[in-house]
């Protein structure tokens, strides 16, 4: 992304680089929020676990979902406060442990999909960048996070990310569709998508975002209609989702759902910054897209997220770790420019 930087372009990011940095060793550390705060010994993976065995034994989703959440001081109201019902679906029919082994079969998937986009740079990048998609989603060998419909939805996603500009990139969109199926933050890259497509003028690629757009809007409007129905006068409002926590608000929820969480603050806040600088050392048909889907997702969050919605980060970090291969390429093509020659790379 960065082969024709230029020594003024240079000294800009480079000075972008060195501020942002300097901002993150500036974050104050915040106390860990469990995934509810509401009820004592109860969190969200038990709630969905709950709604699954319910499920299993033969009540419907959305009976299930709001009497469990009502008893356990979930709201129900707005009905986004209750989740689709596709993961919880798939995991009542065949069991969690079926659903963890096709949890880490799409972490192979997105370890396969990603490893030929780096056939442009060196074998020692390619082995990194693999090595950090696999580390990003390490979570997928914890069975008791397979009831998270954002890691899900992350998967599917940085699969999604890895097909677009294939031939086959028809593949990226049912990716996509499966992740919207189970967390409509999905719609964040459908929307990024569908404009970039639109910029290209590549109207196949269009209608099927259109397309999709449309059958979710529908697919939405059902579960609404299911939810309202089984809401009573009584039920909990949601307190909202206008948390407006700022950008650091990603950084310190990687730094409790990633893996760099054995590092002391401020210092995990600087490397969980590291992931998407290094993503300018990608080409640039790669990188791009991949870049701005995360900012866009990381605009959500800092306007939205509350505390307790801390574990929306984890869709982020199956690729979000990937421009750790990319880091010294990065430098050395700033440096390069600075000093006026190529870099080599």
């Amino acid at each position: 992304m960065l082969e024709k930087l230029s020594r003024t372009q240079a000294a800009i990011l480079l000075a972008l680089i060195v501020l942002a940095l300097g901002w993150s060793l500036t974050i104050r550390s915040v106390p860990a929020h469990p995934d509810q705060i509401i009820e004592k010994n109860y969190n969200d993976r038990q709630l969905y676990r709950d709604i699954a065995k319910r499920v299993s034994a033969g009540d419907t989703y959305y009976l299930a979902a709001t009497s469990l959440q009502r008893q356990h001081y979930y709201p129900t109201r707005p009905f986004v406060a209750v989740r689709l019902p596709t993961l919880t679906w798939l995991g009542a029919a065949f069991g969690w442990h079926a659903m963890q082994i096709t949890m880490l079969a799409l972490l192979c998937l997105a370890i396969a999909a990603w490893y030929p986009l780096f056939g442009s740079v060196t074998r020692v990048e390619a082995i990194v960048g693999s090595l950090a998609v696999f580390l990003g989603g390490a979570f997928a060998t914890q069975i008791e996070l397979a009831v998270m419909h954002e890691i899900w939805a992350g998967f599917l996603i940085a699969i999604a990310l890895a097909l677009r500009r294939r031939p086959v990139w028809w593949l990226s969109v049912v990716c996509v569709a499966m992740a919207l199926a189970i967390r409509e933050f999905a719609l964040t890259y459908v929307a990024l998508a569908g404009v970039v497509a639109l910029w290209e003028r590549r109207w196949r690629e269009v209608a099927c975002w259109a397309v999709l757009t449309g059958a979710f809007a529908a697919g939405i409007a059902m579960h609404a209609r299911e939810v309202i129905a089984m809401v009573r006068p009584g039920d909990l409002p949601s307190p909202g989702w206008h948390g407006l926590r700022g950008p650091q608000a990603v950084l310190q929820d990687l730094a409790t759902h990633s893996l760099l969480s054995p590092f002391p603050p401020p210092l995990v806040y600087m490397l969980g910054l590291l992931g998407p600088i290094g993503l300018l050392g990608l080409p640039a048909r790669e990188g791009r897209f991949a870049l701005a889907w995360m900012l866009l997702y990381t605009l959500m969050i800092a306007l939205a997220a509350r505390p307790q919605n801390d574990y929306w980060c984890m869709a982020l970090l199956p690729t979000w770790f990937i421009g750790y291969a990319f880091l010294p390429r990065v430098a050395l093509r700033i440096t390069g420019a600075l000093a006026g020659r190529n870099s080599g790379l």
